[in-house]
């Protein structure tokens, strides 16, 4: 089963948000995330792909799980 994340960074009541681009006429607003990789815990997978989309490296003990 392939497993997905994302991230929603918020401070102060602001929500950082992304414009992610799906295909040539399809952009979305959006939390960070993307694929866990084979055998990555779930909080790595945030912490990396936050890392990677935003070049923002993020605590993962600040990380709040709100669902799965």
């Amino acid at each position: 089963m392939r497993r997905g994340t994302v991230c929603f960074l918020v401070r102060d009541g602001t929500v950082l948000l992304a414009d992610i681009e799906y295909g040539a006429d399809d952009r979305k607003w959006n939390g960070i995330g993307g694929w866990a990789e084979e055998g990555e815990e779930l909080i790595d997978a945030v912490a990396r792909e936050f890392l990677e989309e935003t070049y923002i490296e993020i605590d993962k003990s600040t990380l709040k799980k709100v669902a799965e």
